[in-house]
């Protein structure tokens, strides 16, 4: 189980965690039920850094601060998909047409 959130760790985020682990992949998709414990670990994390700052800040710059935090440590992962669902969405286009636009790479 541990391995599994480590591999988790290095994929989804940009610490740096420099412990190998024998076949990622199979263990990849065989902890696929640890997805959920692996976000509420993140979002822990990102809870634990939100209270720190709202303690010595206002809210809407802790808020801000920690928005930026998880975009760097995620290499702006949830922020990329929520604007491939908008292209998509927005384009006015038949269903397939919308897929192909929010599977684009470009």
């Amino acid at each position: 189980m541990i391995k599994v959130l480590i591999i988790y760790f290095q994929f989804f985020t940009r610490i740096p965690i420099p412990i190998a682990v024998d076949h990622p992949l199979e263990r990849y998709r065989q902890g696929i039920y640890l997805l959920p414990l692996f976000g509420a670990l993140l979002f822990s994390l990102l809870a634990f850094i939100y209270a720190l700052l709202a303690y010595v800040l206002p809210i809407h710059v802790a808020w801000l601060l920690v928005l930026i935090f998880e975009t760097v440590i995620t290499g702006g992962f949830h922020q990329d998909a929520l604007a491939d669902t908008c292209d998509g969405i927005f384009s006015a286009r038949k269903k397939e047409d919308m897929l192909r636009i929010m599977k684009d790479s470009r």
